[in-house]
């Protein structure tokens, strides 16, 4: 009879048993967080930001000495640029209005003797 009433004991207490782990397991996970998320909030590990920091430091020094880099290859590509078309430009245009004044020479109505 005990053996009966032990087994139906353990078949009611069981289910109670295992919410009740539950619920304490649930409640440490909570307590964990919290006391983490507090501890941990705000906070950088120093060494990952002074990492980061250097990397960022060195990739703005680089950047800029590449913009330096690129601006001064761009000026002198476009002084040399200039002085190649510039005369050009001046020999066209001279061409053109020669041009035009032959034509109008030519279109000009001849005057009768």
């Amino acid at each position: 009879m005990i053996l009966a009433n032990s087994s139906t004991l353990v078949s009611l207490l069981s289910p109670i048993v295992t919410a009740a782990i539950f619920v304490v397991g649930a409640i440490a996970a909570w307590i964990t967080f919290r006391l983490r998320k507090r501890s941990q909030s705000g906070n950088i590990q120093t060494s990952e930001a002074g990492q980061l920091w250097t990397q960022t430091q060195s990739l703005i020094t680089q950047l800029s000495a590449d913009k330096a880099a690129a601006e001064a290859q761009r000026d002198k590509l476009l002084d040399s640029q200039s002085a190649q078309v510039l005369p050009l430009l001046t020999v066209m245009n001279d061409m053109l209005k020669q041009l035009i004044q032959l034509i109008t020479k030519d279109t000009q109505p001849k005057e009768k003797s």
